[in-house]
């Protein structure tokens, strides 16, 4: 299955600034081409299925502000912030650069039309270029960064992602999900049956065995914590198509309402 980010209708004025700026984007990203010479990618050793990477600790003034932000967000009704997707493309020659990205980033997110308090920011565009900068090609391509305020269960089936690597953070909530233990027997058999099924297009098989997976009680599921930045191997790192690891989007709950998550993509 393969997961696509849910887009929301935002206030008028700020969407209006966010279609102008994806324009803009859109006109940075078609300028920026790779030169020919630069093709094709040589890929680096491939990484481990998942691999996780915790987030520099916050200093105490910065961890105040995340927890005013993740207040802020707990709050509905009127003063409900509305879910969102915003995107950055950085290439390579931007990433080389900590203060170029950083600025680039802030450029194209756009963060403070989103999210408050401001304060909180700073610690958020830092966590997002932390989360770019482990991703395995992504200062050999360039990478798609997306930030999103996310309040529904967005991909809770098992999948893998039609990607060479993905990279995720969730910075405020229930982090992603993936099998504890894929090498185990009761399990592995069952993973192998899912992606031979997956790679024939046969998603009925895939998906009955998926569930089958869940309700087993003997499988077990890891889950990252916030500030926690877990890299997981696609279907596209090539010799290794068949071996993506299964993982999942967590349920939100009454108390789980939100989630804020960095996503990062090689281009």
């Amino acid at each position: 299955m393969r997961c696509t980010a849910h887009h929301h209708h935002h206030h008028h004025h700020q969407q209006q600034a966010h279609e102008a700026h994806t324009a803009v984007c859109e006109h940075d990203h078609r300028g920026q081409h790779i030169s020919p010479s630069a093709l094709p990618l040589t890929m680096p050793p491939p990484p481990p299925p998942v691999k996780r990477i915790a987030l520099p600790a916050l200093a105490k003034h910065a961890e105040d502000a995340r927890e005013a932000m993740r207040a802020r967000l707990e709050r509905t009704g009127n003063e409900l912030i509305a879910p969102f997707d915003a995107h950055a493309f950085l290439p390579p020659h931007v990433l080389a650069d900590r203060a170029h990205a950083a600025a680039e980033l802030r450029a194209q997110l756009r963060l403070e039309y989103f999210l408050s308090p401001v304060e909180a920011l700073d610690a958020v565009y830092d966590d997002t270029l932390d989360v770019a900068a482990t991703h395995a090609t992504a200062h050999l391509e360039g990478c798609a960064i997306t930030v999103s305020l996310i309040r529904r269960t967005m991909c809770p089936l098992l999948h893998v992602d039609y990607v060479n690597q993905r990279a995720f953070c969730t910075l405020l909530g229930r982090g992603t999900e993936w099998l504890a233990d894929p090498k185990a027997p009761e399990v592995e058999a069952i993973v192998s049956v899912i992606q031979k099924a997956m790679q024939h297009q046969d998603y009925t098989t895939a998906n009955n065995l998926k569930e089958k997976l869940i309700m087993d009680p003997r499988v077990t599921f890891n889950s990252a914590s916030e500030r926690e930045t877990v890299l997981i191997r696609g279907a596209k790192w090539p010799g290794f198509e068949a071996e993506a690891p299964l993982h999942r989007s967590p349920q939100l709950s009454h108390q789980d309402k939100f989630r804020l998550v960095v996503k990062v993509d090689g281009v």
